[in-house]
């Protein structure tokens, strides 16, 4: 089996193309695309903070850009949260 991870961006990307097979569904179980994508984006600029702050001494030059993947939450909300992936170089 593989795993894949995807950049930001191209999750993004990907949530846009779900959301055009059902626009109200989607909408309904996200809040929305931008509510969405700003919940997003404040899970990328933690870890990026975190990551700099961590690693200053090191260099924190990033390998590639951050990159993406969905979990559920694990509780009766059906919701997901998501993990954000830094590589150093």
């Amino acid at each position: 089996m593989e795993f894949c991870f995807l950049t930001v961006s191209e999750y993004k990307e990907k949530l846009i193309e779900k959301r055009e097979s059902n626009p109200d569904y989607f909408d309904m179980q996200t809040g929305g695309v931008d509510k969405l994508f700003a919940f997003i984006d404040k899970r990328v600029t933690f870890a990026l903070n975190n990551f700099n702050e961590t690693l200053d001494k090191y260099g924190n030059e990033l390998r590639c850009p951050p990159m993406i993947t969905p979990i559920p939450k694990g509780d009766d909300s059906n919701g997901v949260d998501f993990i954000i992936i830094l590589k150093a170089r």
